[in-house]
């Protein structure tokens, strides 16, 4: 270090003492030190280091300052995919949570939103986050985040129910007696006079539209003003004998942080017929939007279209890659890329599992040694989205599962918190939030951190069965290792348009909307509402919340695009006007007043 200082004329500053980056001084250590003898080593604080340098002479340094330990960005899905499922009921918890307080005069849970938010920041204890502890110290996270879901959830499901009983579902009508025959069957609660209510939720900032699941065989589905909606039977998760094996999706519309109420039927036959748009065969995907043909080879995408531009977004084999990284650690010490190619899967086994006018499924297997990776590809009306679930049945060692794309462009843009990076290819091993772009390409995830670039391919890192916490490549009998048996994880494929469409796909992939089953009852909220406007092009609101100091509701937002905007907000019927700088995060309470990140 004194070496170093030296060749940049410039005073260096070391932490010492027992610990891993610092910690307390021992008698010990500071005897070592003393008999070191170290020409012009003084003991001094920070507060005295940074008042005594030239500031003048100082480099400005405008992008990422280092990497460390790259295989932390992919190390261990259970921690990666519970952190990333963790904040995102987090924020749509304090949403609805918010919505219930200004919608019924519920009071808003801040003491278990606290307790829930500081398990998450426990569980960001660095070898904990990055995936290189011990085995055990798993354990113990997934109690903390067994904590938060039961928080979030209870929160969630308790201001939807609330919201709820507060909608007039019964709409002046009298409910039919238990003993009319126009109820259905058994299940008291569903009438054929009325239709059963289905409320759905959107707890984001934006209006969605996306298939929602009920568990009934409905014959047909309504929306709040009556109209018939596209509905199709699918196999449910239950297998109950033969006859209860389905279950109904139907295609929802929510606006902004608001609901709908839908109705189901169960007798009443649909008057509509309803053309599909979708069509599906063993080898593509297609709809009004979107056209996807796969490889016979990988089994994979190999072409996809955007028929509305007219851009290619993908022009060549995608494939499930592997690397060899058994010269790596649990933290890849060292280490640029996390291995060579070591095959791929390949084999691939197409099935048609699902045709209709709300979603059409190709199911893809491949295989690899003793190893399958399975994908189900799923494509739903006016959409340029194809949602993937991937199931794995991994038993490889110190090998990384990736997913290989052919490079769009020489650099890949990748989200971070609040914002986007865009950096130059073949750069190794990166990290990345919630979606990563490459030409034409969005990729959305639900739960990875890590992918690298080549010079003809972006590869988002799946997984990676590394021996529980290998400090430095010292293995024996004892080890075990991570990621062997079934992985399951969600991704998303779109063209790549700006940061704004980038960024609320992922989240809408992240947090779908949610749906309450209803009774019959009168109430003063109508059937379908929104809370919230903004007129932003490129702004995204990340958070509705009851603020840290006070009980003032106050609505977090930033910039996408790096230019400056006017923006105009409603939030429960307050308007704020605010000007956006490029690349700005702002805090506002409802009144219009700025405040800090902190909420003071």
């Amino acid at each position: 270090m004194k070496e170093k200082a030296e060749r940049l004329n410039l005073d260096l500053m070391a932490f010492y003492g027992v610990g891993n980056h610092g910690g307390g001084p021992s008698i010990q250590l500071l005897d070592a030190m003393h008999h070191l003898d170290i020409p012009d080593m003084v003991y001094s604080t920070p507060d005295e280091y940074f008042a005594n340098l030239d500031k003048e002479q100082l480099p400005v340094i405008k992008d990422e300052l280092q990497h460390h330990a790259r295989g932390c960005y992919s190390a261990s899905t259970f921690i990666k995919r519970n952190n990333r499922k963790c904040e995102n009921n987090l924020l749509a918890a304090e949403k609805l949570c918010s919505m219930a307080k200004h919608l019924t005069g519920a009071k808003y849970p801040k003491k278990k939103l606290d307790k829930a938010w500081k398990n998450l920041m426990f569980n960001h204890f660095h070898d904990i986050m990055g995936g290189c502890s011990i085995k055990k110290a798993y354990e113990d996270a997934g109690y903390l985040y067994g904590e938060i879901m039961s928080i979030t959830e209870q929160e969630i499901n308790f201001a939807m129910q609330i919201m709820a009983h507060n909608i007039n579902t019964l709409r002046g009508k009298k409910l039919p007696s238990y003993k009319d025959d126009k109820l259905s069957g058994w299940k008291i609660w569903e009438t054929d006079s009325l239709g059963t209510p289905a409320i759905v939720f959107n707890p984001h900032a934006w209006t969605v539209r996306m298939p929602v699941q009920i568990n009934v065989n409905a014959t047909k589905v309504t929306d709040e003003q009556d109209r018939e909606v596209p509905f199709q039977i699918v196999r449910g998760d239950q297998t109950n004998g033969p006859l209860n094996k389905t279950q109904t999706i139907f295609l929802a519309e929510v606006e902004p942080m608001g609901y709908a109420v839908y109705r189901f039927f169960v007798k009443e036959q649909s008057q509509e017929e309803f053309t599909s748009e979708l069509s599906v065969t063993e080898h593509s995907l297609e709809n009004s939007r979107i056209r996807v043909e796969f490889s016979p080879v990988t089994g994979d995408i190999c072409r996809m279209i955007d028929k509305k531009t007219q851009k290619v977004i993908i022009d060549g084999e995608c494939s499930a890659i592997l690397l060899d990284e058994t010269e790596c650690d649990t933290w890849a010490h060292g280490k640029v890329y996390l291995g060579e190619h070591a095959g791929r899967f390949e084999k691939p086994e197409f099935t048609v599992i699902e045709q209709g006018n709300v979603r059409a499924t190709l199911k893809v297997k491949t295989y690899y040694n003793n190893s399958i990776v399975q994908r189900e590809y799923s494509i739903t009306p006016d959409s340029d989205c194809v949602k993937v679930r991937l199931v794995a049945d991994f038993h490889e060692k110190h090998r990384s599962l990736k997913l290989a794309f052919p490079a769009g462009a020489k650099q890949t843009i990748a989200k971070i918190p609040f914002g986007t990076i865009t950096r130059d290819n073949e750069l190794g091993e990166e990290p990345c939030g919630s979606w990563i772009a490459s030409g034409n390409l969005c990729i959305a995830n639900d739960g990875k951190y890590g992918y690298d670039t080549t010079k003809e391919e972006v590869r988002l890192t799946v997984l990676r069965s590394a021996i529980y916490a290998d400090h430095f490549g010292e293995r024996d009998e004892f080890c075990e290792f991570m990621e062997q048996g079934i992985h399951e994880c969600f991704y998303m494929l779109y063209p790549y348009n700006n940061n704004t469409d980038a960024e609320k796909k992922a989240e809408e992939l992240n947090f779908e909307l949610r749906v309450q089953m209803e009774s019959f009852h009168e109430g003063s909220l109508p059937e379908s509402m929104s809370c919230l406007k903004c007129d932003g092009e490129h702004v995204v609101i990340t958070a509705v919340k009851q603020a840290e100091d006070g009980e003032d509701t106050v609505v977090r937002f930033y910039e996408t695009e790096g230019e400056e905007e006017e923006v105009s907000i409603e939030l429960f019927g307050k308007t704020i006007k605010t000007l956006v700088a490029h690349n700005e995060i702002k805090t506002m309470k409802m009144d219009g007043t700025e405040v800090n990140l902190i909420e003071w």
